[in-house]
């Protein structure tokens, strides 16, 4: 899934011109207003490129990245300490083979 995601956003900037082009166009991407009465549908919002938007008004649920932010955070914290407490207990035990045999 990961590979087709990423195919399909090589296509899509390709055809489009790259990120910058996507970015710079999608002000301007806006429905066809002659068809159908309802002028304000379709139309990109101002903060199009936040993803931390108005709790009220927003449309993403900015919480939800909070979450994943909040959760990648401690992911990282608890695999360090692992990490460091994996060290200290290797150097430890390190230090005390060294000392059984200085004392042999």
């Amino acid at each position: 899934m990961l590979v087709g995601a990423a195919v399909l956003m090589i296509i899509s900037f390709s055809k489009v011109g790259g990120f910058n082009a996507m970015v710079d166009k999608y002000p301007h991407a806006e429905s066809n207003y002659s068809r159908y009465s309802n002028n304000t549908c379709g139309q990109p919002r101002d903060d199009y490129m936040h993803l931390f938007r108005d709790p009220k008004n927003g449309d993403i649920p900015w919480p939800g990245i909070v979450e994943v932010v909040v959760v990648v955070v401690v992911v990282v914290v608890v695999v360090v300490v692992v990490v460091v407490v994996v060290v200290v207990v290797v150097v430890l035990l390190l230090l005390l083979l060294f000392l059984v045999l200085l004392l042999s």
